[in-house]
């Protein structure tokens, strides 16, 4: 497993891993993923997203917490695509350095990367 490398994985590939769907699922696709090491993904922000016409009416922005789940869930798929760990029902227990440099609007992407420092599995 050391070796492997997953890329380019869509939505239905994602959820092979992923318990999150629609519309927690905060992650488009994942670029590169090695598991027990790190992932990079990316989400795709349209009009259609749920929580824009709330945040705010006439100046629609990610909410920071959309964006920390969506870091999060890449930061799960580190592990998830681990043998024996797809699927199963977890957390994120800390966040370390997270800075948020711009607002996102309507129509951008947002890119991830994560790395797995540690794990414990059970």
């Amino acid at each position: 497993m050391a070796d492997t490398v997953l890329r380019d994985l869509d939505i239905k590939q994602i959820l092979q891993y992923h318990n999150c769907k629609y519309p927690c699922l905060m992650i488009d696709f994942a670029e590169e993923v090695i598991p027990g090491k790190s992932a990079k993904c990316h989400k795709n922000y349209t009009y259609n997203e749920w929580f824009f016409p709330a945040h705010f009416e006439n100046d629609p922005n990610v909410p920071s917490s959309i964006q920390m789940e969506a870091m999060s869930q890449t930061l799960l798929m580190t592990f998830l695509t681990l043998p024996g760990y797809a699927r199963i029902n977890t957390a994120c227990l800390r966040v370390n350095n997270l800075e948020f440099k711009r607002k996102i609007i309507p129509g951008e992407r947002l890119d991830l990367n994560a790395e797995l420092k540690m794990f414990r599995g059970g």
